[in-house]
């Protein structure tokens, strides 16, 4: 049953977040025009691609460290701040860094759904889920456009990023009550033990820094502009 209601839960987040990357691609050209910065479009979806590509390195090892929930978290987090900044941003700089920090925990995002499609599939079949959970892409594609519309004529581009932040944390909610149950119960059985490393805090910040590859993730950033 878990299993199942987990399934769907990915599923479901996959569909509002294929929503909301069709919503803003139609939204970019009036947001930057709105700020008389029309010249920019392009700026801003290298900017966000470069990074977002960039982080997955470092997303691979808060998932591998820390584990599947954590590294979730961390992901949505990002998303909704940056949904919140694009949807209170007072000028074009703020636009393009909230847009940033939405576009790597988008990448991200989906990036632990993959991993969690993995972990649950076996290779004979993980292609064939993992296409399922592609679909969402059939419907945003044609709907994305006709929301996106209504926003921008009916009430604000604002709201648009504000009321997807409302539902994508909704939608997301239980399926990180879910992955909680279902660690809880691993946890319980004695198989997953979480030991203490017995290093102080210096220590601490050193060896995550090494184990994130935190020095290689800015140079590869800085390469890649």
């Amino acid at each position: 049953m878990m299993v199942l209601l987990k399934n769907h839960s990915l599923y479901l987040v996959s569909f509002v977040d294929a929503f909301i990357v069709s919503i803003q691609t139609v939204l970019n050209p009036y947001i930057t025009s709105y700020f008389q910065h029309h010249g920019l479009l392009s700026v801003v979806g290298v900017v966000s691609t470069i990074l977002g590509g960039s982080s997955k390195l470092t997303l691979a090892k808060i998932i591998d460290i820390w584990g599947r929930v954590e590294g979730f978290l961390c992901m949505l987090l990002l998303v909704t701040i940056g949904l919140i900044i694009k949807a209170t941003c007072k000028s074009m700089e703020a636009y393009t860094a909230g847009h940033t920090l939405y576009w790597v925990g988008h990448i991200g995002l989906i990036y632990v759904v993959e991993i969690m499609v993995a972990d649950m599939t076996s290779l004979k079949n993980r292609m064939i889920v993992i296409g399922i959970m592609g679909t969402p892409g059939i419907c945003t594609t044609f709907a994305g456009p006709k929301v996106a519309d209504l926003f921008y004529a009916n009430i604000n581009f604002r709201w648009a990023f504000g009321a997807f932040a409302i539902i994508l944390v909704g939608v997301c909610l239980p399926m990180v009550l879910v992955m909680l149950f279902m660690q809880r119960k691993v946890e319980r059985t004695r198989i997953l033990q979480k030991e203490n490393s017995g290093r102080l805090w210096w220590q601490s910040i050193a060896h995550y820094a090494v184990q994130f590859d935190s020095m290689f993730f800015f140079l590869d950033s800085i390469i890649s502009e």
